[in-house]
């Protein structure tokens, strides 16, 4: 990891001076926003290695209006789709995502709905990963806020961590809706 986030620092770096170029977008494409999710995986894998100043730093850098997504179609399928979910390698979603109830989410939680839909034995796992089409997200804006206040609660500033998820728990809409 401590390599990846060498390379990503110094694919930062460039981002700061270049942009894309057309011929560029054109062989690359334009789904995978190359600034922010450059800061989303510094904010990630950061966050893995206990560098909490730079995890945040990363974060706070994110666009959290921007998408970035792996694109799939009938030729390029979405991998998790068809290799797990409708072959005979078929894989399950858990009830309340399989968490114990101590820590099962509210039951109101929009993301049961979307990820697990009736949420009762069996669960059909929805989400991203419904058709071989469905677009898989580099990273989502609820990651990175959460990332956000990880940071800030392992740096002792609860209050910060607390308005960090209280984001989450009062927005509506993202970028993925």
């Amino acid at each position: 990891m401590e390599e990846a986030v060498e390379l990503l620092n110094g694919a930062a770096t460039i981002m700061q001076t270049v942009t894309p170029s057309a011929f560029f977008n054109v062989k690359v494409g334009t789904d995978i926003d190359i600034k922010n999710s450059i800061n989303a995986l510094l904010a990630r894998y950061n966050l893995m290695l206990g560098k909490y100043t730079e995890a945040l730093a990363a974060a706070n850098n994110v666009d959290l209006t921007k998408r970035s997504f792996f694109k799939f179609d009938a030729v390029s399928q979405n991998p998790v789709f068809r290799s797990s979910l409708v072959t005979n390698n078929t894989y399950n979603g858990l009830p309340n995502f399989g968490l114990p109830d101590t820590l099962k989410p509210n039951a109101l939680d929009a993301r049961i709905a979307f990820y697990l839909g009736n949420n009762t034995v069996p669960v059909k796992v929805l989400g991203f990963f419904k058709s071989d089409a469905d677009p898989i997200p580099v990273y989502l804006p609820g990651e990175i806020t959460l990332i956000k206040a990880e940071c800030l609660a392992r740096q002792n500033q609860p209050p910060d961590a607390v308005a960090e998820l209280d984001k989450i728990l009062t927005k509506t809409s993202d970028a993925f809706g």
